[in-house]
């Protein structure tokens, strides 16, 4: 198997966590200070919600 360099890696772990938050089973949300960020497709059909544009706009503690 031929060594990669850090830079080459970055990218394709990043695109591994990627595809794990996006095909999970289970809600996940990304929060940042302001709200949400981003979710996946099974928070989405949890909270009957039709797409992330329209979950971002919802606040956290309601």
């Amino acid at each position: 198997m031929p060594m990669i360099s850090m830079a080459q890696a970055q990218p394709l772990e990043a695109h591994k966590y990627r595809l794990a938050f996006e095909q999970a089973r289970d809600a996940m949300m990304l929060l940042d200070t302001h709200g949400y960020h981003d979710c996946n497709l099974a928070t989405l059909a949890l909270f009957q919600v039709p797409d992330v544009a329209t979950f971002r706009t919802t606040h956290p503690g309601i």
